[in-house]
């Protein structure tokens, strides 16, 4: 359990380690509506599908030394997360484009509108995250399976 949850932090950090050295601040990254978006629509499609301790479930499954009843069932939770991750990224991405391109006019200067695409693209960012660590905990039950 340690060592996922040190790997994902490690994820995060290399992240921003890599930013620093570029002369960004990682704080700019911390968009709350790409955040909402990537994790928002993968959540509540999993609800649709699911019931919430299914969703439970696979994080007890990821955390577990042994096998579960409930893991083949979070494996397919696992696929299923990393295919909308993927999904609700672009669909941010692309929602954030849109809301540009319709303020274009109003946003005046081009520092203000590359910002604004910049933020769209926090969305695709997000999505791989988050699609990284729904292949963690895949990867963490498929072991306790073989």
């Amino acid at each position: 359990m340690i060592r996922c949850i040190v790997s994902i932090l490690l994820m995060a950090l290399v992240v921003c380690a890599a930013l620093v050295l570029e002369g960004f601040n990682p704080a700019v990254f911390l968009g709350f509506t790409s955040f909402l978006i990537v994790l928002g629509i993968p959540l509540f499609a999993s609800l649709g599908v699911w019931k919430a301790s299914d969703l439970v479930n696979v994080w007890k499954d990821a955390f577990s030394a042994s096998q579960r009843p409930s893991s083949k069932e979070s494996l397919a939770v696992t696929i299923f997360w990393g295919r909308l991750f993927y999904l609700s990224g672009v669909c941010g991405t692309l929602l954030g484009f849109a809301a540009v391109l319709l303020r274009f006019g109003k946003l005046g200067s081009p520092e203000n509108i590359c910002r604004g695409f910049a933020y769209s693209l926090l969305c695709l960012i997000y999505a791989m995250l988050f699609a990284a660590v729904s292949r963690i905990l895949h990867a963490k039950i498929e072991r306790t399976l073989s």
